[in-house]
């Protein structure tokens, strides 16, 4: 293997990696909501009892809110079924079905909507619906599954039953070095696929982003935005590595329940709407303070790393960055506008910023048409979605225990 291809390789497991690191640190709960986590296989506030979805607007208007735990699924248990090793993607269907893909294990866990087990989807392996390395999924209108599998690199379809229907192999669409990083359905049945072409040339490397619309049959293809991201710089010495860019402004994309396409950048704070036939509705540049980088910024970012090469030696599961991504690590002055952002269940944009009160993070809320609405204070929250008024979040516990967190806002 060429020495730029185990870059490759390596760069696209590193950016996995920190991608999972990012959206699964803990949030603060309110005390009231710490007295519902209980260890098990799963609990629930609803027991047999059935919600109508709530609507979040009240409480964006009102500029504030609490988590308040509903159910939980995994935590401590011995039941292999509700036991996580590396869940990367949480799914909801129409029918309040949960889905849980898991990149480790190589498989899809379903759930009802009350947190009980039904089955397990998929295995590990290369033939016919099977599944290796898995780090995407989503349902379409129709509530079959979709997946993409690094090992695989393919698609792959699955009833809401969990039958194999049909996969395609992307590397038709996407040739390396661009790799697939994300991809969407949208309710139309459009697909959406994020891509990443990464840059070697040292201080000049990077990332291209690319944001594409397929059509259902993948014969129709369209680039609906890209930007190149300066997220890693590559050394040779000590060694041929590369070396994250903290708080790097990014491109980010998600679907409405109305199948409109929003793209923000974080850089200058830009929102676009785009309609599903990729004609932009809406544009606006957000007005945002700038967020200072603090010295304890890069302490906490350098502390958190795990693992890491020092002396050509690799030094797995030991914290904190080695000397020589410490000495080639250049902080910026100001953090992003954003980290990220979401729909909820009725349209609005959620985009939680890096301003901070107490415990609590300042969220930017836009109506479903573009236009800011208010901001209110939230725990940050990890890999999530809204879903049916609830909002589901991938989370692990201090002990180590991966779990699905669904709350209510109130």
């Amino acid at each position: 293997m060429s020495m730029k291809k185990n870059l490759f390789l390596k760069s696209y497991f590193f950016s996995l990696s920190i991608f999972l690191f990012t959206f699964s640190q803990n949030i603060l709960f309110s005390q009231s909501s710490r007295s519902n986590y209980m260890k098990g296989m799963f609990t629930s506030t609803i027991a047999n009892k059935h919600f109508s979805a709530q609507s979040f607007l009240p409480i964006y208007q009102k500029g504030y809110t609490q988590l308040e735990i509903d159910m939980i699924i995994g935590s401590e248990t011995e039941d292999e079924n509700y036991i996580f090793s590396q869940p990367v993607k949480v799914c909801v269907d129409s029918k309040e079905n949960i889905y849980v893909l898991d990149f480790q294990e190589n498989c899809i866990k379903k759930y009802d909507t009350l947190g009980k087990y039904v089955k397990t989807i998929s295995r590990a392996g290369k033939g016919p619906g099977e599944i290796l390395n898995p780090s995407q999924m989503s349902i379409d209108s129709n509530d079959n599954i979709v997946t993409w599998d690094f090992g695989n690199m393919r698609l792959s379809f699955f009833s809401n039953d969990g039958d194999f229907l049909h996969s395609f192999n992307t590397t038709e669409l996407i040739r390396l070095p661009e790799m697939i990083y994300n991809f969407k359905i949208g309710p139309d049945g459009h697909i959406y696929i994020e891509t990443h072409i990464s840059d070697y040339s040292g201080e000049a490397g990077g990332t291209l982003v690319k944001i594409i619309q397929f059509s259902q049959d993948f014969k129709d293809k369209r680039i609906i935005a890209s930007a190149r991201i300066k997220d890693n710089i590559y050394i040779t010495k000590p060694v041929f590595t590369n070396v994250p860019v903290p708080f790097v402004p990014k491109l980010f994309w998600d679907i409405a329940p109305s199948g409109n396409i929003i793209i923000a950048n974080s850089k200058d704070y830009t929102l676009e709407i785009f309609s599903p036939k990729i004609k932009l509705l809406h544009k606006v540049q957000h007005n945002a303070p700038k967020i200072s980088v603090t010295e304890e910024d890069k302490k906490i970012y350098f502390d958190s790393m795990m693992g890491g090469i020092s002396g050509g030696t690799a030094s797995e599961g030991k914290m904190g960055a080695p000397d020589f991504i410490r000495r080639e690590t250049k902080f910026p002055e100001f953090k992003p506008y954003f980290r990220y952002l979401i729909f909820d269940h009725e349209g609005y944009i959620l985009i939680p910023t890096y301003e901070k009160e107490n415990e609590n993070y300042i969220y930017d809320v836009f109506t479903p048409d573009g236009n800011f609405l208010n901001r209110f204070k939230l725990p940050l929250l990890g890999l999530s979605i809204v879903a049916k008024g609830f909002i589901y979040e991938l989370k692990t516990s201090k002990d180590g225990f991966p779990s699905i967190v669904r709350y209510r806002l109130r």
